[in-house]
């Protein structure tokens, strides 16, 4: 059953530099599991603004926005991502 479909875009660049200006928003947005993946990665912000994406996009395909420590972007053993 599919109850909607949701779409979303983030400038890579934009929400690094509110990651940077606002130290905690990291925490607020995204689960310990997500930050240290996203840290681990050569370019850490390419992966935080892919599961900003998801989530926000999630929101629209739902009609509401859950909490965001509700919904965590993570990747399978082929590295296709889900949300757990």
């Amino acid at each position: 059953m599919i109850l909607g479909v949701g779409v979303d875009i983030v400038g890579v660049g934009r929400l690094k530099e509110a990651l940077s200006r606002t130290p905690r928003l990291k925490e607020r947005l995204f689960t310990e599991e997500e930050i240290s993946y996203c840290e681990s990665k050569p370019r850490p912000e390419e992966h935080y603004a892919a599961r900003f994406a998801v989530k926000e996009a999630l929101a629209k395909a739902l009609g509401f926005k859950p909490r965001w420590e509700e919904a965590e972007v993570r990747v399978d053993r082929s590295g296709k991502p889900y949300i757990a």
